[in-house]
């Protein structure tokens, strides 16, 4: 909030996205340990934090204020239904190719979120 008051929503999430994917990437190359632990915990709540806020705006921005309410709730559908199936996804692959492939995978996801925000945001400067 301090630092990003003067940031697009689509840098925000860019941001949020990056210290979640950076999150998981402290936690796959310190486990086990105390210290990575604590740092992946502090990133992931910092990213998770942002993305709560940004969740809201972002879609305002991108797709305007008419049928807003209708759009956000097909999002948050989406949303929700994913994490609710990622536990179970996640613990299927740390049983199957084991923790590090599993949490691997989760980052490189997370790497294409990166992606796809920051081509969002050329769009975006594009348009205006």
């Amino acid at each position: 909030m301090v630092f990003g008051g003067n940031l697009s929503p689509v840098t925000l999430a860019t941001i949020a996205s990056a210290l979640m994917c950076a999150a998981i990437g402290v936690l796959n190359s310190t486990a086990p340990s105390i210290a990575g632990a604590i740092t992946f915990a502090i990133l992931f709540g910092l990213g998770n934090g942002l993305f709560s806020i940004v969740a809201g705006t972002l879609p305002l921005v991108l797709f305007g204020s008419q049928g807003y309410g209708r759009l956000q709730g097909k999002i948050t559908s989406a949303r929700l239904t994913v994490s609710a199936v990622a536990p179970f996804a996640l613990a299927f692959g740390m049983t199957n190719i084991g923790i590090h492939w599993a949490l691997a995978i989760t980052m490189a996801l997370g790497a294409g979120a990166i992606v796809a925000y920051v081509l969002i945001r050329r769009l975006v400067s594009r348009v205006r």
